[in-house]
């Protein structure tokens, strides 16, 4: 593995070993590399973990961007080991989620019933042998001359984020208009943070049923109002036994669609997802992380449950 430390401390520059280089390369600059830009969050790591398991063999997987500091060695090692020894396990105890929240951030409701359902992720955020670290602060200057050092070398590029983070206009700039997300709502419905649990808690169902899905779009300077590429909606949102079930199920739903959407890219094809703009008249409400409160948190469960009750009722 390749972490190499840059001259700012906050940031780890990684050069493409030569051998992954001149395969991309090849002398064909319409070979199409992508870089997957994510956190240290259970779900960035479900998502890097996915794409190591699905992509890490192709010579366009060009490596990850990481925000957050570079850490110590020993919790980089630590982490490797974690995920060697416990990737795929389903039986989360609380010993487990206090050494994950020790190499990473902590779980979050919808992350213990994704671990539930389809294991702890194989592989940390740092396992790919070209990994950057950006910092905490991926808009700062010493982020942004990194990632235009690093996209003067590896063009024609694309930017696979997995962060809920707004970027700063520039890196639509330096990425070429070659800027992904994956939206865990349907688009244009439901845009912003915590999208799907604001309109659980405004118990409207057809709203609910409208919004809940994943969407994959380009970043444009808007907040989710990029293009879209691909939006899959839940057939049946309310078969789950939680809102945080159902959110595990967008999470990983919106990864495997992502992964595609980038296998698509990467492919024998000489074109690109152009995407769709939607009408302005279907553009619902941006919901904004500080809204997302424990009331609201609440309100969300008791509302999933109540317009589930609603429909079983109605069904008689």
């Amino acid at each position: 593995m390749a972490h190499r430390s840059g001259p700012d401390a906050a940031i780890n520059r990684v050069r493409l070993n030569s051998n992954q280089r001149q395969d991309h390369q090849k002398g064909n600059m319409k070979s199409k590399g992508f870089y997957l830009l994510a956190e240290n969050t259970f779900e960035s790591c479900y998502f890097v973990s996915r794409f190591i398991e699905e992509l890490g063999q192709s010579s366009s997987f060009l490596g990850v961007l990481a925000a957050e500091p570079r850490p110590a060695e020993d919790i980089l090692q630590d982490r490797e080991r974690f995920h060697s020894r416990f990737g795929g396990v389903t039986d989360l105890s609380e010993e487990l989620e206090q050494i994950w929240s020790e190499l990473y951030q902590p779980l979050n409701p919808a992350s213990r019933r994704m671990i539930q359902g389809y294991g702890l992720p194989r592989f940390s955020t740092s396992h790919h042998e070209n990994t950057v670290f950006l910092g905490s602060d991926i808009n700062a200057l010493t982020a942004r001359n990194c990632m235009s050092d690093l996209l003067e070398i590896d063009n024609p590029c694309w930017l696979v984020t997995y962060l809920p983070k707004l970027l700063e206009p520039w890196w639509i700039e330096v990425a070429q208009s070659r800027l992904l997300n994956c939206h865990s709502a349907v688009l244009p419905y439901a845009r912003g943070m915590h999208a799907i649990e604001h309109v659980a808690a405004s118990r409207d169902i057809d709203a609910f049923r409208n919004a809940a899905g994943v969407t994959i779009h380009h970043i444009d300077a808007g907040i989710d109002t990029g293009s879209i590429i691909r939006a899959e909606r839940v057939a049946d949102p309310f078969r789950f036994d939680s809102l945080w079930e159902l959110k595990g199920h967008l999470y990983r739903t919106g990864i495997e669609w992502y992964i595609q959407t980038v296998r698509d890219i990467i492919g024998p094809a000489d074109t690109v997802p152009a995407g769709i703009i939607p009408s302005a008249d279907l553009k619902g409400p941006n919901y904004l992380k500080k809204h997302f409160t424990e009331e609201k948190r609440r309100q969300a469960e008791a509302g999933y449950l109540w317009m589930k009750s609603q429909l079983l009722e109605a069904r008689g």
